[in-house]
């Protein structure tokens, strides 16, 4: 007699690549092949923190964070054919990209003198990590502790700099925004003064003032009358035409003559 040891049958799996992937991406599908055996080909994640395998057989990849990890493709044997050899395929999860905004600002065109109080400054990231303000440009504003942009006390174009350094799942990103500060304008307001009777060593007090808070200038245009800082001297009678004006500073224009 002889005796014939009849072996099961090999079986082999045919497991693609897998494209690289990026956090945040959707759950995806793999597919594979296996041998003729009655058991079904399997998939297992390497780290289940970093992807899992789950849904039929394995099938379905769940994205975590960004990382690698293995992916491996196996097939149990059966009555007749044998454990196929474990496939396995790196899965490559790239960080992901992240947007900033600066969320409005009621400064598009603001005037130097509504910079009274602190600005706040705020934005959000795509994900949803905390923002970091900085400036752009030399000024003498700054940015606070508490995100609000103070002391801006010269026209010019600010420019505020948002950065966000990433973490383990997402890529560093840094916008720039900026917009435009003016000086403002002012207005004088100087009342007409009443007719007087002319005396020796007359003087008048003379009380424009501006929307500005500034101290306003006097100038005698005609007539028989000096003035030094807001007190008017008058010489002899006749008629005397006094101007008011404000020279500006570094916030405010100046202000025109006004008679």
């Amino acid at each position: 007699t002889q005796t014939i040891n009849v072996l099961k049958g090999p079986q082999s799996i045919t497991f693609s690549a897998i494209a690289t992937k990026t956090y945040g991406d959707a759950a995806f599908s793999v597919s594979a092949t296996g041998g003729s055996g009655t058991f079904p080909v399997t998939f297992t994640s390497s780290d289940p923190t970093i992807a899992t395998c789950t849904g039929l057989n394995g099938s379905t990849i769940t994205i975590l964070k960004a990382g690698t990890v293995t992916i491996t493709a196996s097939q149990a044997a059966d009555l007749d054919f044998a454990e196929a050899t474990p496939v396995e395929r790196t899965l490559v999860i790239n960080k992901a990209n992240q947007t900033l905004t600066l969320d409005p600002l009621p400064v598009n065109g603001m005037t130097l003198a509504e910079f009274g109080i602190p600005v706040q400054l705020s934005g959000t990231a795509t994900s949803g990590l905390p923002i970091v303000f900085s400036l752009g440009n030399t000024t003498t504003a700054f940015i606070n502790d508490n995100s609000q942009l103070e002391n801006v006390d010269r026209q010019g174009t600010i420019v505020i700099v948002l950065t966000q350094e990433g973490d383990n799942n997402y890529n560093p990103a840094t916008v720039s925004y900026s917009f435009d500060v003016t000086k403002s304008n002012q207005t004088i307001f100087f009342d007409p003064l009443n007719d007087v009777v002319y005396t020796d060593g007359l003087t008048l007090t003379l009380g424009a003032t501006s929307t500005s808070a500034l101290a306003v200038s006097y100038n005698v245009i005609s007539g028989p009358a000096t003035v030094t800082n807001s007190t008017l001297t008058v010489t002899g009678p006749g008629q005397v035409v006094i101007s008011a004006s404000q020279e500006g500073n570094n916030i405010y224009n100046p202000a025109g003559n006004v008679v």
